[in-house]
């Protein structure tokens, strides 16, 4: 089984609010469940922050700077992925997010994430993460 290597990006604003998507309907992995941040496949050319760059502009259309958090891997039965995750901080409220993937996104408190990770309405991988960023 190949390992596919992803950089996923947490975005915060300055109240500690979370941005969060929904995953359209017609995806192959994870219809219709919520993720945190953006994120996607770390190119062969790439170093994962450089990946972690693109993939935050083009999901949302920021520039911002990169905190490198830790490395987590995933393993489902059809892939494994290797994520390393980052955070971010924004002022920006009105995020670019017309990229396709999503069926919606939005501004979320923490409690909010707390709810869909309960419920298990987020992406087995995002809650994985997730869990180990609030060090669960």
């Amino acid at each position: 089984m190949n390992i596919v290597k992803a950089a996923s990006i947490i975005i915060k604003d300055k109240d500690g609010n979370f941005f969060i998507h929904q995953r359209n309907s017609n995806k192959k992995t994870f219809p219709n469940l919520f993720g945190i941040g953006a994120g996607g496949k770390i190119e062969k050319d790439e170093t994962k922050k450089e990946a972690a760059k693109r993939e935050l502009f083009e999901e949302t259309g920021l520039k911002t700077n990169l905190k490198y958090l830790f490395k987590i891997k995933y393993k489902s039965e059809s892939y494994m992925s290797e994520m390393n995750v980052f955070e971010t901080v924004t002022e920006i409220k009105e995020l670019n997010t017309d990229n396709g993937e999503w069926q919606w996104s939005g501004w979320v408190k923490k409690e909010e994430i707390n709810k869909l990770l309960k419920s298990n309405k987020l992406c087995p991988d995002t809650a994985m993460f997730y869990k180990k960023y609030i060090g669960k």
